[in-house]
């Protein structure tokens, strides 16, 4: 592993060699110059160089991870305890010829003191130059100081060393290397605060607690009529490891060998199919459990008989069973339209869906219990927002943005989510009006677009129009007029453009409660304007390198096939008959049982009724049981156990009995049948006793034969065959399809079966929410009927 501290928080300065600076925007007004470097490569992107005392600056690489770097610099003259003050309104601005870049000298003469100041200003791709001449008009000597202030607030407290007659200080790995010379200084100091850089007493001190801010000072004496100056110089450069090629906000180094977080968190990225030469993005998706789960009435096996499971029953009777979850396919078509525009998008939605390389533990999936108003707490929606990307993400947020799905937002608030721009978290309020799986995708990739730097009207780094009011031409999905039928942010300029253009989108501008915006605007395009770094990626302490684990095996295990495949399979099961110690039927007992699970194959919860068939029963009334998703919210398997009574088992003679098992979907279509062989045990009371004797007294019989034959072979637990054969006649429904937007399922049967099939009862189901007499209280107890 290659261990490198890693300090992501700006940027730094170094010394190097020095290179032009780009053509640059120069604007000179009143008050100074305004320099402005459009330049996509490393410099200085700004420069204000005031008329006054003091000079800001930024300076950037958009290919490093470092971000934008201000500092500044600020210089004080005294003469003979007078300072010398600085007239913005009398100072003379002249360029001059560089070869290095942009040169100027400002002048200004102050009365007072007779003391003529020029300030030459050079500037560099990676260097500035300042220097400060003072010239004595006076006819008698002067006692002069010149002092220099200069700061990098965001590294103030970074260690610092004093070498070469420069500072130098950054942090050790992925950001700038910054150093100031004070040039001949006679008193010089760098500390992580400004006040303490100017306590120097001698020449290059380095305090212990930062190196941020510097300080130097020039005491001379001036004959009259003559001048003394002094240069400061600061250089950035971009540290090699800092480099972002594909300007995702990931370094180049961690997406080549993975990152560890100072708390110990791998954070692989080399091997989750993240790439340096191109845009990467990481998406965590959660969503809310629905209601239903949230109150586990998935894991209830039955309710009993008493007043709390009846509450219980009641509870979930009435729960919203909603789920929350966007599909797979949704997710893979973001994906893809990621991937149009040469930005890999990986997406870790828990165990629906991870698209997220040799990724070991899914984080994404229903980890919100289910509320009706996910903002009703009284937290704003930015500081709960935040919050929960901390507690869904933690040490990953540097890599990781988080979306979350859930219900309304606030009570009477309709819209469709919230999202932080240039941020890392966004909310998507899928309630009642939102109605379809591609409403939903969309509004995820407009929410998404916020925490990329999109705005309603555009990036906002191209400063959009500030108007609440919809841009009819804007075709984005960040825009309220294509939300929902465009899916895509803009990829061209657009432009204003008059009602009586036969392109005007009338037909959108005319709709009731739209109000499209009339004055003149140009949108440039989302997807080149997009922030993939924004305010948390790439960000955070660690090293490089993520320990090396084994290869996770490719072989992709059956459980795993059913939730890839769970979305192309609502309401189809599955069925397996168990077998272990009461799996045979014994013709002289009087509880027999066989036991099966059905297995629910589809995402969300279903309604499944179960057919029984087998040779000693006429028929029997069917019983509903409600399964559990592939994707649940509690980690329970999509399952439910039933138990088989088998009824007159005293008229079987054979040593096998024939069991058919056909099970019917909510819509009544059959998506399950078998038929199983089930051994019999036809012996009478005294053939029972006396081979259980033979075997407890045969010292060759293994404990566990005798265990099964003191369990199977107890003529106590036999009873007489009836002379008849109970009959329970029950006609099987006839199948049917749920009748139109009434969101209730009817249970039936395949049109292959008749009233005359032999139908076994199934009991004992978990999660089997139904039932006549069970409906009967529900519903006197949601009428205020029943007190409970």
């Amino acid at each position: 592993m290659k261990r490198t501290l890693a300090i992501v928080l700006c940027a730094g300065l170094t010394l190097g060699g020095v290179e032009p600076v780009a053509d640059a925007s120069i604007q000179k007004n009143p008050g100074g110059i305004w320099i402005e470097n459009d330049s996509q490569t490393e410099g200085f992107a700004t420069v204000n160089l005031a008329y006054g005392s003091k000079l800001n600056a930024t300076f950037q690489n958009p290919q490093s991870v470092g971000g934008l770097l201000e500092c500044s610099l600020e210089t004080v003259l005294t003469v003979d305890g007078k300072r010398v003050a600085f007239l913005p309104t009398e100072t003379k601005a002249v360029d001059e010829p560089s070869e290095i870049g942009y040169k100027t000298t400002l002048t200004h003469y102050d009365a007072n003191t007779e003391i003529e100041m020029k300030r030459t200003v050079e500037i560099g791709t990676n260097s500035m130059d300042v220097t400060v001449e003072a010239i004595d008009k006076s006819k008698r000597d002067r006692q002069i100081s010149i002092e220099m202030f200069s700061s990098v607030p965001k590294y103030g407290q970074e260690v610092g060393t004093y070498r070469g007659s420069r500072f130098n200080f950054g942090p050790n790995e992925l950001g700038y290397d910054v150093s100031v010379n004070f040039r001949s200084a006679d008193v010089s100091k760098a500390a992580g605060h400004a006040i303490e850089s100017g306590e120097a007493n001698s020449v290059g001190e380095v305090a212990d607690d930062g190196a941020g801010y510097q300080y130097a000072v020039w005491n001379k004496k001036l004959p009259a009529q003559k001048s003394i100056s002094a240069t400061a110089n600061i250089f950035i450069q971009t540290q090699p490891t800092a480099k972002d090629t594909d300007r995702d906000g990931l370094p180049d180094e961690w997406e080549r060998y993975g990152f560890t977080t100072a708390d110990g968190t791998p954070l692989p990225l080399n091997r989750w199919g993240a790439d340096p030469d191109k845009p990467d993005l990481f998406l965590q998706l959660n969503w809310m459990k629905s209601e239903w789960e949230t109150l586990n009435c998935n894991e209830v096996n039955k309710f009993g008989a008493n007043i709390e499971d009846f509450q219980k029953f009641a509870k979930c009777a009435e729960a919203n069973a909603n789920v929350y979850r966007p599909s797979r396919e949704s997710l893979m078509e973001l994906e893809e339209k990621f991937a149009e525009h040469g930005i890999s998008l990986h997406i870790d939605a828990g165990d629906l869906y991870s698209s997220v390389s040799s990724y070991e533990n899914k984080h994404g999936g229903p980890t919100e219990d289910y509320t009706p108003l996910y903002f009703a707490d009284g937290m704003s929606k930015r500081d709960k927002l935040g919050k929960k990307r901390q507690e869904l993400l933690g040490a990953r947020e540097s890599v990781f943005r988080v979306g979350i799905i859930g219900d309304q937002m606030e009570k009477g608030d309709w819209s469709t989510g919230t999202g932080l721009v240039n941020d890392s978290a966004f909310y998507v309020a899928y309630h009642d009006n939102v109605t379809s799986q591609e409403q939903l995708r969309n509004t995820i990739l407009h929410e998404f677009g916020h925490n990329l730097g999109l705005t309603h009207n555009g990036a906002l780094s191209t400063n959009p129009v500030n108007t609440e009011e919809y841009l009819p031409t804007y075709k984005s999905v960040m825009n309220y007029l294509y939300q929902w039928s465009h899916f895509d942010y803009s990829d061209q300029l657009y432009e204003s453009i008059p009602k009586t253009d036969k392109n005007y989108p009338k037909e959108k501008c005319e709709q009731d409660g739209v109000v499209c915006y009339e004055g003149k605007y140009s949108v440039p395009a989302d997807w080149d304007n997009l922030n993939l770094k924004g305010k948390y990626i790439g960000s955070g302490e660690g090293i490089i390198g993520a320990e090396e684990v084994p290869e996770p095996s490719h072989n992709i295990t059956a459980r795993e096939l059913e939730v890839i495949a769970a979305d192309q399979n609502p309401g189809k099961a599955g069925f397996r008959l168990a077998g272990g110690e009461d799996a045979a039927v014994v013709t002289n007992r009087s509880t027999d049982v066989l036991h099966g699970e059905i297995r629910n194959l589809g995402l969300d919860l279903h309604k499944f009724t179960v057919y029984a068939k087998y040779p000693t029963i006429t028929g029997a009334e069917p019983i509903e049981v409600t399964v559990p998703g592939q994707i649940n919210a509690n980690g329970v398997e999509p399952s439910a156990r039933v138990e088989i009574p088998i009824k007159n088992a005293t008229s079987l003679r054979d040593s096998t009995m024939p069991l058919e098992i056909r099970i019917v979907n909510a819509e009544g279509k059959e998506v399950f049948k078998e038929e199983y062989q089930v051994s019999v045990l036809d012996y009478t009371a005294e053939e029972m006793e006396r081979i259980r004797e033979e075997i407890e007294k045969n010292p060759d019989a293994s404990d566990r034969l005798k265990e099964s034959a003191r369990r199977i072979l107890d003529p106590k637990a036999g009873r007489q065959a009836p002379e008849e054969p109970d009959r329970i006649d029950v006609a099987t429904p006839t199948p049917q399809k749920p009748p139109s937007n009434t969101g209730k399922n009817t249970v039936g049967q395949s049109e292959k079966s008749s009233a005359s099939d032999n139908v076994g009862m199934i009991v004992g189901i978990i999660a089997a929410v139904g039932g006549v007499l069970a409906a009967a209280y529900a519903a006197a107890w949601a009428s205020g009927l029943l007190k409970l």
